[in-house]
């Protein structure tokens, strides 16, 4: 889960999104809180153990943590970048399982068209330098997908994602004579910080053991039945209000 407050990435992006401060969202996560583990789905950082984190920022730490096969079940496509061996990732809306067989083919097609060998981390690089709305992150203007997918063909094996940002740049200069038309770099070196999911930030996280939790059908009935008390309870003086007032029957029948 989302820590409720807003974390490093809007300390780093001043346009970066911002907590809504929702109290009906809060409610309902604090909801899925009480219940998942009732239906065997462990739940971690609910409670706010981890500020300023996103939801993302956990999963990622989960995964580098592991070495057993896993799946990253999830619409967030900032999650493609866990994509490796023993790692896939699955989008229930579309019925579509990313492997580290075929996420090369499907980062050419949906974000980078290149003729580079393309893994997860490159996601990272390429939403730092295009932009995201999603995330209220800002593209770094004067390269686009196309024209970083041929950068992309010019870069040595093996880069981190800071030192491809490094080495784009390098290219970018050499390619155009125009220092007005270059992009802006250190905008992008910003930007990395906020969409790389393989960074001291995560690694520094202590998940501590994550619990199983078996499922257990009574309990989760429990749960269910309190948490609709509490929320007719709640409602009850803003229900009552209109018939308290009335000093008859609303019905009489004789």
């Amino acid at each position: 889960s989302d820590s409720s407050q807003d974390g490093f990435r809007a300390e780093l992006l001043p346009t970066y999104k911002r907590k809504t401060g929702s109290p009906y969202l809060r409610q309902q996560l604090h909801r899925l809180a009480q219940c998942l583990p009732h239906l065997g789905i462990a739940v971690v950082g609910a409670r706010d153990e981890f500020p300023g984190m996103e939801a993302e920022d956990l999963i990622a730490k989960a995964v580098q943590s592991s070495y057993e096969p896993g799946v990253v079940v999830s619409y967030d496509k900032d999650l493609l970048q866990l994509v490796k061996g023993n790692v896939s990732h699955y989008n229930p809306q579309k019925k579509q399982l990313l492997t580290a067989a075929n996420i090369d083919a499907h980062l050419k097609q949906a974000f980078l068209p290149t003729k580079a060998r393309l893994s997860g981390p490159d996601l990272a690089v390429f939403l730092a330098c295009t932009g995201d709305d999603a995330d209220g992150i800002k593209p770094i203007g004067g390269v686009g997908p196309a024209t970083l997918g041929k950068y992309y063909e010019k870069l040595p094996e093996g880069l981190s994602n800071p030192a491809k940002l490094d080495a784009l740049a390098a290219i970018d200069q050499e390619l155009k004579k125009d220092a007005g038309k270059l992009a802006d770099w250190e905008q992008a070196r910003g930007n990395l910080q906020a969409t790389d999911l393989d960074t001291a930030r995560q690694h520094d996280i202590v998940l501590g053991t994550i619990p199983e939790p078996r499922p257990g059908k009574e309990a989760f009935r429990r749960v269910l039945e309190e948490l609709t008390m509490q929320s007719f309870l709640k409602q009850y003086d803003q229900w009552f209000a209109p018939f308290e007032t009335q000093r008859q029957p609303l019905l009489t029948i004789s």
